[in-house]
């Protein structure tokens, strides 16, 4: 008995003493500095990054964009790539909410009235649309949340900059305008079409028109119900009238209408509607669903065009079947007309109710100032970016990369060709919107559509 007490004292003494030593051990394991390897430093930085991936991967963040498309329009197929791209690289996910262009308008005064809606909104660019939508509280100005250096990698700004410097949206193209047209329609009337792109005035236009009706073909394609094709044709005609872009602005933003060169350029406006050059029942037809479809239909001959819609045509009736001229200008008098063409962005912005904007802005920097951006937009819109580091990365030599470099060509010889989207108010558009369908159909003459214009713009 004595025995196994004594037995029983000593494996109680032992297992303290091994408890003691080892608490003193893990101790000592805390307080003795250690080196750390270079293979133990790269797998503490593995399993950081791993844990922060984690983490953000269990909370994912969903932005939504608005714009105004049709059913088969490119922007749709742009955004699934960004919202793939987005979500592989930042856990970020853009859902595209197209939007019929017939309620646009009410949609968006609906959200900037109630401070709701999407977190990235598309618009127009210049005073017309962009900066009056930044007025109304729809874009959040983005001077001071920019990512540093993405102001200087980016052409075009001016179509989205107020007078007072706040930057209201960032465009991601330059758009050029210009008419598409049916090689084959153009054949059947008799049309040399051999030297375009080139520099294509009233005379010479009106003639082409004529030669097309003659043979039994509608001239131009026509979808003005909302008023957007009195918009193209005003702007992008007015300013062939002109011997600069500051002479220009200072006509469109603080001098009656109600005179020469307008007066003459709605004159010839309702010439090609009154002759049936522009398709008769486009007054009732709206943009989003008849604009790519009357010249894919080839129910007419020639259609505006750009970029997006250029690819559009090209995709549907093939290289050989579509060619594209400048937009046509209704003056040679003035300097603008020897080396101008309607150059304007289309633009993306942040709204101020958004609880995502820090997210809303990578995707615009992702989208407007890098290499993989700039190859989306061009290969899926056929537009040319507007970041300026980009190159195209094939030389396919067609119809519009030939129109484009003409366009560049004159640009570069001039004045930097006419950014017309800059220079009027939003006043201006609207009342083109309101009363140009009015106008073309005889219910108002051209000085009655001009003193409408000059009262929407205050000016008497």
């Amino acid at each position: 008995m004595y025995k196994k007490k004594i037995i029983y004292i000593m494996l109680v003494v032992f297992i303290c003493v091994a408890l003691i030593l080892s608490f003193s051990l893990a101790g000592c394991k805390k307080t003795v500095p250690v080196e750390t390897t270079a293979v133990e430093a790269t797998t503490a930085e593995t399993t950081a990054e791993t844990t922060a991936a984690e983490t953000t991967a269990a909370e994912p963040v969903e932005l939504v964009f608005w714009m105004p498309v049709a059913q088969d329009d490119p922007h749709i197929a742009l955004f699934k790539e960004i919202d793939t791209h987005m979500k592989e690289k930042y856990n970020i996910s853009v859902k595209f909410e197209g939007q019929s262009m017939d309620a646009w308008s009410e949609l968006l005064t609906t959200a900037g009235m109630s401070q709701t809606g999407p977190d990235l909104l598309f618009n127009w660019s210049g005073q017309a649309a962009a900066i009056d939508a930044g007025k109304k509280n729809l874009y959040q100005p983005l001077n001071d949340i920019l990512p540093a250096g993405m102001y200087e990698q980016i052409s075009g700004w001016g179509g989205a900059t107020d007078t007072d410097g706040k930057i209201y949206a960032v465009p991601y193209d330059l758009a050029f305008a210009g008419l598409a047209f049916n090689k084959s329609l153009f054949d059947k009337a008799g049309i040399d079409y051999s030297s375009y792109p080139k520099l294509w005035y009233w005379d010479e236009f009106i003639d082409v028109c004529k030669k097309l009706k003659d043979a039994g073909i509608n001239p131009i394609g026509f979808a003005n119900k909302e008023g957007y094709y009195g918009e193209w044709w005003i702007a992008n005609t007015i300013p062939s009238y002109f011997d600069s872009n500051d002479e220009m602005a200072k006509y469109f933003q603080s001098e009656t209408m109600n005179s020469q060169p307008m007066l003459d350029d709605l004159e010839k406006y309702k010439i090609l509607y009154d002759k049936g050059y522009l398709l008769k029942e486009g007054l009732t037809l709206d943009h989003t669903n008849n604009t790519q479809q009357e010249f894919q239909s080839e129910k007419v001959a020639m259609q505006f065009t750009e970029g997006m819609y250029y690819k559009t045509y090209v995709t549907s009736l093939g290289t050989d079947k579509v060619g594209v001229a400048f937009w046509p200008y209704f003056s040679n008098e003035g300097k603008l007309a020897k080396n101008m063409n309607g150059i304007y962005n289309h633009v993306i912005g942040i709204t101020p109710w958004s609880k995502h904007q820090e997210q809303a802005l990578i995707v615009l920097q992702e989208l407007i100032a890098t290499e993989w951006g700039a190859d989306k937009i061009s290969e899926i819109l056929g537009f040319t970016p507007s970041y300026k580091g980009w190159k195209p990365k094939v030389a396919e030599e067609n119809a519009w990369t030939s129109y484009v470099k003409s366009v560049m060509g004159l640009l570069s010889e001039g004045e930097a060709g006419s950014y017309a989207y800059d220079t009027w108010s939003s006043e201006f558009a609207s009342s083109i919107y309101k009363f140009n369908g009015m106008f073309l159909s005889g219910d108002m003459t051209a000085a009655e559509f001009a003193k409408d214009l000059d009262a929407a713009r205050g000016i008497e």
